[in-house]
């Protein structure tokens, strides 16, 4: 989950909210770390909501979570608890390592009171390294775990348009707009740059700063003395995958 706030999600998510019976989950087979099983259950999730539910010794354990997580990359995640007293939680990845969350808060109330059991808390994770990951949570004598999976996110693909007005005169502001397409999940923050050609010369080039939830922009102007095709290039790289897309365009000059 990105840097949103999470009880606006709340309030969204609520029509749509479907509780999942009581320790049910999902086993697919996946690569993971040293010294660990080849094997991973993941905890099961409402496909609408994120909405995970734990395995428990009494009791319950909800979390506002995907069931696949992006490796190093900030995370924040809500848990509903039941019992009484503080939480405890920790995280035990591959190889056996532990992590404690980056902060744990307390929330007073939440659009999921009477809703989802339990009292609330805010979170935020930092899991360093690919594969599975259990959050074991310790209230009131309740013990619960949720397993998901971390993974490096790759581009599959990528789209590149001009979205101002056309057509492009002479001086006037062109606006590019790049979309991406993520596996196996859909955010990530991006960077790289849009090249504009003419012939075999640099003209301009562009920095796109952005993300996969939203198009990246960047604009530029460009004077001609007489109508005139450019090529537009766009490089996004994310980790070990990356993309190229061309568009060509005319840029026509203003008469009188």
């Amino acid at each position: 989950m990105g840097p949103y706030a999470m009880r606006r999600i709340c309030i969204i998510l609520l029509p749509l909210l479907v509780l999942p019976a009581t320790e049910h989950a999902a086993t697919r087979s996946l690569q993971r770390g040293a010294a660990t099983s080849p094997t991973c259950t993941l905890s099961s999730a409402d496909p609408r909501t994120g909405l995970l539910q734990g395995t428990t010794s009494g009791g319950s354990f909800f979390a506002l979570m995907s069931q696949v997580i992006a490796t190093s990359d900030p995370t924040k995640i809500v848990f509903r608890v039941t019992g009484h007293g503080p939480l405890a939680i920790t995280a035990i990845g591959p190889g056996g390592q532990v992590r404690a969350p980056d902060w744990l808060e307390a929330h007073d109330g939440s659009s999921l009171d009477g809703v989802v059991p339990g009292d609330e808390w805010g979170s935020g994770w930092t899991f360093p390294s690919n594969g599975c990951w259990d959050l074991h949570a310790v209230r009131d004598g309740i013990q619960g775990d949720i397993y998901f999976e971390t993974a490096v996110p790759r581009l599959v693909d990528m789209t590149l348009s001009i979205v101002s007005k056309r057509p492009t005169y002479s001086g006037q502001r062109i606006v590019f707009s790049v979309r991406t397409v993520l596996q196996p999940f859909g955010h990530a923050s991006l960077s790289g740059r849009i090249t504009i050609r003419h012939g075999g010369n640099t003209v301009r080039v562009l920095t796109l700063h952005g993300d996969t939830l939203n198009p990246m922009r960047a604009s530029t102007r460009l004077t001609v003395n007489s109508s005139t095709w450019f090529r537009a290039v766009a490089r996004l790289r994310l980790g070990q995958s990356s993309l190229v897309r061309t568009i060509r365009f005319k840029v026509v000059a203003r008469q009188g």
